[in-house]
């Protein structure tokens, strides 16, 4: 926090400006209605995320619905006087140019009432994510006047994960301290969402927090009504049906699919503009003997995947594909079946959707958009099933019980059941459906209450986000080829529930000849291939952390075969250290046994006869390998590279820090070398 600049007193001033920064921080659809909502209290949820699948998105979206409902103002409040909140991912405000100065502008308040929440995730080591970067860097800047933010009102909730230790949220916390400095008002205490313990925990900390937001909103006057009951006041069911999100859909006669994707892209994107990718699967090939990977034993199934790309897609090694799966038409099949008549009947027809900030323009079938826009996979959240509850039907006693059920699990009492009955089991739409579908009216007589229509529904559900996985091959080996490793997700639940990973199932069933729409984003490793006589590199990693590695050591390779001028004589040759179960699950095995390759040191967990060894046991006080690393370091000018599972990475830099301060003087002068090589791209990690 130390290191954020302090402003400079030469700006132009509020008084003498029509519009300003905040104005054009506005998200695009606002900026066309902000002199007619000059007399709405505005509240502007603003998300950001450090990686497609948005846990931001989740806490940003249950924020807004919360405010909405505790506060009595309904979405569609037809006179407008109610509170408006609006939910913008912040690569999606409206900045100026980059080469805009932003000597000239100011902050203004519009309206008189302009309130901004921010959901911020954490990257890396502390870092800010790539979505808020380009707004970090603008208020960084030091013409901006320490009283720039003056009269805007802001809260912050920051996500991350405990376990980090000093980097915990720590871009939240730097974002707050900013827009304090800038004269803004912090109208709540930042709030800390820790995603360590999984199980929905970082939801249940949302709620606390939000909880004491709308109180803090209400002594402003922002809110003029604040219900402290969990579940919005004492509305009846008919008054509740009001707060239940409707999403502006209707059929219609008649790839559109382009504005959705188009609000999936990575920030950071190459060729953002362009739209996603479309590559062409030539083979999947098994990485795990077929006896390893069968359920009796420690293996999951690992699969290389080749795709080929489009003339003019290009990535570096290191670099990250970002895929966008699709579900299985037995899986949307199975969701049509289960929903109720007057919703299934739709399946074929053509639908088109209003302006909304998610969902396609269309038109496309109910079909399609169950197959390529809607999460049937993931836990479904604890509001919707509050709203589910609504429409089950009211004259039948086992569904007024099933209602009650489902009204508990939304409630902060409920949460531990909602833990094991939803997080724990998987449960996604189609077991929610089969669970509470059969009793959800099927017609406004039938049931004696409101009915559950297609634009209701789709406002419970939650969008396919597209997943990352870090590309495994070297691009000067294959041009217009790009090799992905990925490892099945896989599990059976408590009570013998199979639960299949929506991505990587998508992945390892694609044929030959099928299709993949992605997006390429930079990686962390980027500097380490350039540098390829600048010193020798040592790679760290476990599991499917080989695919960065693979790909970054083998373009390593092949440039320095092609040098001729002498340049990497002398230069140390590089390490791959991995841990893995036994001999079977070295991933690639065979192509590191050419003499030509990086040197391997390996880490067993699951021999029999051997005790457990986990690759960061490779630099324990007594290894030689931990010699070598730091010779590697301080020797020789080399770089570090960590990749796979984040308790392995914590772990490893632990030990890198340990084997450091033995000779530099100390833990901290350890720290601050570790920094300075983070700066200069000698080190960098990828984990998850």
């Amino acid at each position: 926090l130390g290191c954020l600049l302090l402003p400079s007193q030469k700006v132009f001033h509020p008084e003498t400006s029509e519009d300003g920064i905040f104005s054009r921080l506005l998200p695009l659809q606002d900026i066309s209605r902000k002199r007619c909502e000059s007399m709405t209290p505005t509240i502007n949820i603003v998300y950001s995320t450090s990686s497609s699948s948005s846990r931001a998105y989740t806490c940003a979206r249950r924020l807004r619905r919360s405010l909405l409902r505790r506060s009595c103002s309904p979405p569609d409040d037809p006179d407008g006087s109610s509170l408006h909140v609006s939910l913008s991912r912040v690569d999606s405000l409206h900045l100026p140019p980059s080469d805009d100065g932003w000597t000239d502008v100011t902050f203004p308040v519009r309206g008189g009432h302009r309130y901004y929440v921010f959901v911020v995730s954490t990257t890396g080591e502390g870092e800010v994510n790539p979505d808020l970067l380009p707004l970090w860097r603008r208020l960084l800047r030091k013409t901006l006047s320490c009283s720039a933010l003056r009269g805007v009102r802001v809260a912050v909730y920051a996500l991350g994960d405990r376990a980090y230790g000093e980097h915990f949220c720590a871009a939240g916390r730097m974002l707050s301290v900013r827009l304090s400095q800038l004269g803004s008002e912090i109208v709540h205490d930042l709030g800390f969402g820790d995603d360590s313990g999984g199980g929905g925990a970082v939801l249940t900390d949302l709620d606390r927090w939000g909880e004491k937001l709308g109180s803090a909103l209400r002594l402003t006057g922002m809110l003029k009504v604040w219900n402290s009951s969990p579940d919005g006041g004492e509305h009846d069911d008919d008054e509740e049906v009001k707060y239940v999100e409707e999403v502006a859909v209707s059929v219609v006669a008649n790839e559109p699919l382009a504005s959705f994707y188009r609000r999936l892209s990575p920030v950071n994107a190459y060729h953002r503009s362009e739209g996603p990718v479309v590559a062409v699967v030539e083979g999947v090939e098994s990485l795990t003997p077929v006896s390893a990977a069968l359920p009796h034993t420690n293996h999951r199934n690992v699969c290389n995947i080749t795709l080929s790309l489009p003339d003019g897609a290009i990535y570096r090694a290191g670099d990250v594909s970002v895929i966008h799966p699709t579900n299985s038409s037995a899986l949307v099949r199975k969701v049509l079946d289960l929903l109720p008549a007057h919703l299934s009947s739709l399946s074929d027809e053509f639908l088109a959707f209003d302006d909304h900030p998610t969902w396609p323009a269309g038109p496309l079938t109910l079909r399609e958009f169950l197959t390529h826009c809607a999460d049937l996979s993931g836990p479904v959240d604890r509001s919707f099933l509050r709203d589910l509850s609504l429409f089950l039907r009211r004259n039948n006693p086992d569904a007024a019980e099933r209602a009650e059920r489902l009204r508990y699990l939304a409630s902060p009492a409920g949460h531990a059941l909602y833990v094991d009955y939803v997080v724990r089991e998987r449960r996604a739409w189609p077991e929610i459906l089969e669970d509470f579908g059969p009793f959800l009216a099927t017609s406004a007589i039938d049931g004696g209450g409101p009915l559950l229509t297609l634009a209701r529904w789709l406002g419970m559900v939650d969008p396919l986000r597209p997943r990352e996985f870090s590309i495994a091959s070297a691009p000067s080996e294959r041009t217009g080829k790009m090799e992905l490793c990925v490892g099945e997700v896989r599990e059976v639940t408590r009570y013998k529930r199979t639960f299949a990973g929506a991505c990587s199932s998508y992945l390892i069933g694609l044929s030959q000849g099928d299709r993949v729409h992605l997006w390429i984003r930079p990686g962390s490793f980027g500097d380490v291939v350039e540098n390829v006589a600048k010193g020798g590199v040592w790679c760290i990693g476990n599991g499917t952390g080989m695919a960065p590695l693979r790909g970054l050591l083998r373009e390593r390779m092949l440039r320095r075969a092609r040098l001729a001028d002498g340049s990497c004589d002398g230069c140390p040759r590089d390490v791959l250290a991995y841990g893995c179960r036994d001999p079977d699950d070295f991933l690639y095995r065979s192509e590191w046994e050419d003499v030509a390759a990086p040197r391997t040191c390996l880490a067993y967990s699951r021999l029999t006869d051997r005790p457990k060894t986990y690759v960061q046991h490779l630099l324990g006080s007594s290894s030689p390998h931990r010699v070598e690393l730091r010779q590697y370091v301080l020797g020789h000018g080399g770089a570090i590279i960590v990749a796979g599972g984040s308790d392995m990475a914590r772990e490893v830099r632990t030990a890198v820090l340990e084997a450091l301060a033995e000779v530099v003087g100390g833990m901290a002068e350890a720290r601050k070398l570790l920094k300075q090589m983070a700066r200069r791209g000698k080190w960098a990690v990828e984990a998850w």
